[in-house]
């Protein structure tokens, strides 16, 4: 589940954006690709964890 929120302030000559991007807000471990360990000798899912938050500022003429 990913998130995202935006503002926009908007004047005579210029806009400003302000945008809050939140990607895997559940924090689940998904599955991105499969990976071959050799000293296992098995073929293992990779996941992708963790919640990643990003915030951008935009300034637009």
């Amino acid at each position: 589940v990913d998130f995202s929120s935006s503002y926009r302030v908007n004047r005579k000559k210029v806009s400003h954006l302000f945008i809050l991007d939140i990607q895997n807000l559940l924090n689940r471990e998904n599955t991105v690709g499969m990976h071959y360990n050799f000293s296992k000798r098995i073929i293992e899912p990779q996941k992708w964890t963790g919640i990643i938050p990003t915030i951008n500022y935009r300034i637009e003429f």
